[in-house]
């Protein structure tokens, strides 16, 4: 290792004797793969130490058990002996150690490297190696490579036909790719050898029996189920078979379910915005464009330098859109304006070319799971909890919906808020609109009774009462001048006229708020003018009382 230019003092005496390995072609093989991650690779001397060296040493020993007299290779040892070089490793190793991982990146590396010239025949294909249609690679992107090798060699053909169309003739996201990627591999591993192109229908129904799980998501299933439909939808278009083996529709689950939906509370936006001063100033600009902005977080974290402008005293940030594939622009506030030209103006000078304007390293982003891991890690620091105290967990996805619904709570127009979404149906857009009304509805219908007690039903009839009109209709007849009476209205008439105030049967809304506020004003002004008639004084004061307690629970 000194050789490779690395201090003495820092490294000391690490040196790989290979005079010890009596398998000619095998030595030349692990030599060739080590200087390829040396050099080819540019692997610091110091990482291949930490993470590869003791590992090195042991698949020596281990090969060198073998007798002389049996020949073999890296390339053909490695997938065959790997789990008796595990058992031999786990013997002389303590703690965590990724076996699996280094006989993969060694196997991979020097097969696909070595002996395969034409790309496509690798058995490790990398995201980054090839010309797709998305303009950049995403930061925010967990996965970089695609694993071929396990899945049979005829399956393997079309597989790689399929995700090579996906990458180079479609504009998805890398994230969809490797969605579609996953589930086909595990569908063609189940098939293990027999062709996908002549699969039988029963073979289909099992995978799809065996994709079921009674606690997994419905949308989850019936995206796998999809994604297998648009393998085939390939195939067919390919010429490889005459028909779609399959009607995957009627594999398809119900889907009538409420709109998933998780808007940041008053509680915890209040805590944050009081915490964000402490926090790192990446992180606190991260934050706050989320918040004024109603960005995706991976589209956050791919941010470039100068993506921000001013134009006649207005403010705005542009970015790239990769679920919509182009350029979009949003306002910002000429605050978090001046916060922004502060810290690029302070990045550039350290780091002038750097490709994103918020650089986890020097040149490297940050991807969406450590991010989300960092905030909650400073939110448990600052103790920010939900209304409850429970503990708050960050959903950046939750600052896009609060930020949807700040613009319908402001009566922005509809056309306006689907452009500042940049949604491009307005359905998308209608769903906050009518999350909204039904939250309003929900508020507005909460029922209160004389001493603040609120339920969501006036009474049991109303509560199992589905259509509209009829709700309608069985409303008004219970309505009174300052409220509902909560009195079936098939048990007959009420036993206390003119007194619902003090009845257990009153419930009142937020909608009579105004028409109670007046009868408070009238109750007072009564008092005044009727001094000596303490009866009656007792009772107006009571009722006050009343209606005091109501309004101020209403007012909630």
């Amino acid at each position: 290792m000194q050789e490779l230019g690395e201090s003495k003092a820092q490294y000391g005496h690490r040196t790989i004797d290979f005079s010890r390995l009596h398998h000619f072609r095998f030595k030349t093989e692990l030599k060739a793969v080590m200087l390829y991650w040396l050099f080819e690779k540019k692997l610091k001397p110091v990482s291949f130490i930490s993470n590869y060296f003791k590992s090195y040493i042991n698949l020596l020993q281990f090969f060198n058990s073998y007798p002389d007299e049996e020949p073999f290779s890296l390339r053909e040892s490695l997938p065959v002996k790997a789990g008796a070089f595990k058992r031999y490793m786990q013997t002389r190793m303590r703690g965590a150690f990724p076996l699996k991982d280094f006989l993969a990146i060694a196997y991979r590396d020097f097969h696909d490297h070595i002996y395969c010239v034409n790309y496509y025949n690798r058995s490790y294909w990398n995201y980054r190696d090839f010309k797709t249609v998305q303009p950049f690679f995403s930061s925010a992107f967990t996965y970089s490579s695609m694993d071929f090798s396990p899945v049979p060699d005829h399956n393997r053909k079309l597989f790689k036909e399929y995700i090579l169309d996906l990458l180079t003739s479609h504009p998805l996201s890398y994230s969809t790719i490797h969605g579609r990627y996953g589930i086909i591999r595990r569908y063609l591993l189940f098939l293990n050898k027999e062709p996908a192109e002549s699969v039988s229908v029963s073979t289909l129904q099992n995978f799809i029996a065996h994709m079921k799980k009674p606690e997994g998501k419905l949308t989850s299933f019936n995206a796998r189920i999809n994604k297998i439909r648009l393998f085939y939808v390939f195939l067919f278009q390919r010429g490889y078979i005459q028909h779609i083996p399959y009607i995957f529709q009627a594999s398809i689950r119900g889907t009538e379910r409420p709109h998933s939906f998780h808007p940041l509370s008053k509680v915890v936006i209040q805590q944050l915005f009081q915490a964000l001063p402490q926090f790192p100033e990446q992180l606190r600009l991260m934050l706050m464009i989320l918040y004024f902005t109603g960005m995706r977080c991976s589209e956050c974290l791919t941010l470039k330098p100068h993506c921000f402008t001013e134009d006649h005293g207005k403010y705005y940030i542009h970015y790239y859109q990769p679920k919509m594939l182009k350029e979009v622009v949003n306002p910002i506030p000429q605050e978090l304006y001046g916060y922004l030209y502060n810290y690029e103006q302070k990045l550039l000078k350290t780091d002038p070319q750097t490709p994103l304007l918020f650089p986890r390293l020097p040149g490297i982003g940050w991807r969406s799971q450590h991010f989300g891991y960092t905030v909650n890690k400073l939110c448990r620091q600052f103790k920010i909890t939900e209304a409850d105290g429970s503990p708050y967990y960050f959903n950046a996805h939750a600052f896009r919906h609060n930020y949807a619904l700040r613009l319908v709570n402001q009566d922005v127009p509809f056309l306006t808020i689907q452009q500042l979404l940049h949604h491009k149906s307005p359905e998308m857009t209608l769903i906050y609109a009518q999350i909204n009304e039904e939250k309003k509805k929900k508020r507005y219908l909460e029922f209160c009774n004389r001493i603040g007690q609120k339920t969501a039903f006036l009474n049991e009839e109303e509560k199992n009462i589905d259509d509209n009109l009829h709700w309608m209709r069985y409303m008004i007849t219970q309505t009174l001048p300052n409220g509902y009476c909560s009195l079936p209205v098939r048990l007959g008439s009420c036993p206390h006229a003119n007194a619902c105030l003090f009845c257990d049967k009153f419930r009142t809304t937020k909608e009579f708020l105004p028409m109670l506020e007046y009868q408070l004003i009238k109750t007072k002004s009564l008092i005044r003018m009727l001094p000596q008639k303490k009866e009656v004084q007792n009772r107006l004061s009571e009722t006050v009382k009343i209606l005091q307690s109501i309004i101020s629970h209403l007012q909630e």
